[in-house]
């Protein structure tokens, strides 16, 4: 009887040793993909680097960017090198209905916007999940993109974005 009990007590921690060693996977994989900004490295594309001195002084700089609305509205707001777009709208509260309602995860087309063709080019290919989500988007244009998908760099300093606005249901029918 001893021995079923010392199995049954062994096999229970080789379940929590392996339950404890899959999250302590996840959270590393969470950590590399995410800018460790608060110490001495900062995780990129899965691997460690340094922060220098000259990223750290371009994480102070503003980046100015002019949102346009399909009503013809213009709302200017400042963020971080390093932020997403959408990042920019929740921080500077630009007032913009329904825009970004699953906050960055990628799983809406809420925060749609419609770049210029230079401004575009500056910017990595889009991925799998945005092209799909992009493909949900009304206006879809060319140059869109989603806002959450963006990360503010110094060559789109000053840039014009499009926010294409969204059709009354009502009017659909």
């Amino acid at each position: 009887m001893q021995n079923s009990y010392r199995y049954n007590k062994c096999s229970i921690l080789k379940m929590r040793f392996h339950k404890l060693k899959q999250a302590l996977e996840l959270y590393r994989m969470r950590q590399q993909s995410f800018k460790w900004i608060g110490s001495k490295y900062c995780f990129q594309n899965f691997k460690i680097q340094p922060l220098s001195t000259s990223s750290q002084s371009q994480e102070k700089k503003s980046i100015a960017v002019t949102f346009l609305t399909s009503q013809g509205d213009q709302f200017k707001a400042y963020g971080k090198i390093g932020d997403t777009l959408l990042d920019l709208v929740f921080n500077e509260n630009v007032p913009l209905d329904g825009f970004g309602v699953c906050e960055g995860a990628c799983s809406c087309s809420t925060c749609h916007v419609i770049l210029k063709r230079e401004q575009y080019e500056c910017l990595p290919s889009p991925c799998e999940d945005e092209l799909d989500m992009l493909d949900l988007a009304y206006g879809l244009a060319d140059t869109s993109r989603l806002a959450c998908q963006i990360v503010l760099t110094e060559q789109l300093d000053g840039m014009e974005v499009l926010v294409p606005g969204v059709p009354d249901a009502t009017q659909l029918h």
